[in-house]
């Protein structure tokens, strides 16, 4: 078996468990989940999403596809995750599973007290309820 057989194999093979943790994804941790972020089901308009659903669309900071997770069901999607904070939630984490600080769009997705996030070099917390602040600025620390 030559070396592009041997490689294809192995690659299948792994494509084919990461099928399988996908199918179980409601147990996957979000930061193990980004790591196989191009293997989720790409977002698409039309289309009906249940609750805890892992769906990927667009690509983040560090050009890999971004991870949605649905938390409000949508009949039927019309308005892509990356301006519906409603319905769906952006996962991205650190190596060490700190969420990166994203900025809120609204009420719906701001940073409540004593949420951890990752921004600049360093983990910040917020001291408040409804944060929507940058770290760094104000209500962080």
């Amino acid at each position: 078996m030559n070396n592009n057989m041997t490689e294809k194999l192995v690659f299948l093979e792994l494509r084919a468990a990461v099928e399988n943790l996908i199918a179980l994804n409601s147990n996957i941790q979000e930061i193990h989940a980004v790591n196989f972020s191009d293997y989720y089901e790409a977002w698409q308009s039309g289309r009906k999403y249940g609750v805890n659903q892992w769906l990927k669309y667009g690509v983040n900071e560090r050009g890999r596809a971004q991870l949605y997770t649905v938390t409000k069901a949508v009949a039927v999607s019309t308005t892509p995750p990356d301006v519906t904070p409603a319905s769906y939630k952006r996962i991205d984490v650190t190596a060490n599973g700190t969420l990166y600080w994203i900025k809120p769009l609204n009420a719906d997705d701001c940073y409540n007290k004593g949420d951890i996030v990752y921004w600049g070099t360093k983990n910040w917390t917020s001291d408040i309820d409804g944060n929507m602040s940058e770290p760094g600025v104000e209500n962080w620390k």
